[in-house]
């Protein structure tokens, strides 16, 4: 009993070709196999050579690794100039993560219970908010005025230096 092994394997109905180029192209019982060349990275439908970093991102194709996915690098993100971040890949797209402990306001870094220079009467309060800077409690002292007529305290935010009553303030001289 003799029998021909390519009459009861089956064929390809189509031609196996996926019209990518780093990809093998092959009929395998019946089925068209794409598999990716070694040394390439097949992510989106495009070819990469392996170790090809686009421009505007912080992924790399690393294929023997994963040949079909960006691997993230950290070192490739730019760093953003603040002390209080971290730079850090995720999915090929570069971020900055606020370090814990910090808030960042206004393009400020600013340390948990820290006031910007320019304004005591806000504080960093990580609990509250890491994006925002709080309020103190009304009534808190701030940087006085060199004036000792005023009582200068935190309101609403900001600084206020109200006149002591019975004073009198005439042109910066108290009276």
């Amino acid at each position: 009993f003799v029998t021909d092994s390519t009459i009861d394997a089956p064929v390809c109905l189509q031609p196996c070709d996926d019209g990518i180029a780093c990809t093998d192209d092959v009929c395998v019982a019946g089925e068209c196999k794409f598999t990716i060349n070694t040394g390439f990275c097949l992510i989106d439908s495009k070819c990469y050579p392996d170790g090809y970093s686009p421009t505007d991102s912080c992924g790399s194709c690393e294929a023997h690794i994963s040949n079909d996915a960006w691997l993230n690098i950290d070192s490739l993100c730019d760093d953003d100039g603040l002390g209080c971040t971290n730079a850090r890949c995720d999915a090929g797209t570069c971020t900055h993560d606020l370090v814990a402990g910090f808030c960042l306001a206004d393009g400020l870094c600013l340390a948990e219970g820290d006031s910007p220079t320019d304004n005591a009467c806000q504080v960093c309060d990580t609990a509250k908010a890491t994006d925002d800077l709080q309020n103190v409690a009304d009534g808190s002292s701030c940087p006085g005025d060199s004036l000792g007529c005023t009582t200068d305290t935190c309101q609403a935010g900001v600084c206020d230096h109200q006149l002591k009553a019975p004073s009198c303030l005439v042109q910066g001289v108290c009276y």
